[in-house]
């Protein structure tokens, strides 16, 4: 019983950072394997206890499954908890499994920390890399906000039309949302404005150049319309990639300022 939960709780995570290492740092088949396996385990064992109970043996499968799921997903994500608590300490996945698998009685804490992509003892806790990544995600959602165009909600009362689509515009380099240049008239005038073509409703093919789309418009102000029948949160997509931006920002920064911290400990150490 112990054995099982050291390994539930201490050997098999870093067995499994093992395998990931062993695959080149993707998925390793043998994680898939057993979670589909588990999945399928549950599953049976809730189906077998529905036909004893007479109860609907397939909504019992499917429940079975998504626990087995689940249960696998939590201890994936503790695994994660491992890892940051044997990296704070300077102990490597592989000395871990190594003490235990040895024949000599040595606590894992007394090991060397022998993968040289590991933290040692007295390293640095947060590496350059971990700043660097924050910081490429801060450019990216920032890319990704400046490029989103945002037309805002709209809570007036709205007039429809028709409008003749006159072309598609990606954004700059082709990085932003598709927009629908669109021509209409409204109250004897006419107007060309550009409405979200993924407000546009998804069950319904976006008509080529040239075609016609139903929009709605603002009477006070035509330029501001969008294709009918849909709907637009009250934040748009622009103000949510630039919260992200936000914080991968002050993420960058927090970890920035760790470094500098730890580094300079050492230094007076």
């Amino acid at each position: 019983m112990r054995r099982l939960l050291r390994w539930i709780f201490l050997t098999g995570p870093c067995r499994l950072y093992l395998l990931g290492e062993a695959s080149g740092g993707s998925v390793p088949y043998t994680f898939v394997a057993g979670l589909f396996g588990t999945a399928a385990a549950f599953g049976g064992v809730f189906a077998l206890i529905a036909a004893m109970a007479g109860a609907s043996v397939e909504d019992y499968f499917f429940t079975g499954v998504l626990t087995g799921l689940l249960t696998v997903t939590a201890w994936a994500a503790y695994a994660f908890v491992v890892y940051g608590v044997l990296w704070l300490r300077g102990i490597s996945p592989a000395a871990v499994v190594s003490a235990h698998t040895s024949t000599e009685a040595k606590p894992a804490s007394s090991r060397p920390a022998d993968d040289p992509h590991w933290r040692h003892p007295g390293g640095p806790v947060i590496r350059r890399g971990l700043i660097a990544f924050f910081a490429l995600m801060t450019a990216v959602f920032l890319a990704a906000g400046i490029f989103t165009t945002d037309q805002g909600p709209f809570d007036t009362p709205l007039a429809r039309t028709t409008a003749t689509i006159l072309r598609y515009d990606d954004g700059p380099a082709g990085l932003g949302e598709r927009l629908l240049e669109v021509r209409f008239t409204a109250d004897g005038r006419e107007y060309t404005t550009e409405v979200k073509a993924e407000d546009y409703q998804p069950e319904t093919r976006i008509p080529p150049p040239g075609g016609s789309l139903e929009i709605e418009y603002v009477p006070s102000n035509p330029t501001q319309a969008r294709p009918a029948g849909t709907t637009q949160a009250n934040k748009s997509d622009a103000t949510f990639t630039r919260t992200l931006a936000i914080a991968s920002a002050a993420l960058t920064l927090l970890t920035a300022a760790a470094h500098l911290i730890s580094r300079r400990r050492r230094g007076r150490s």
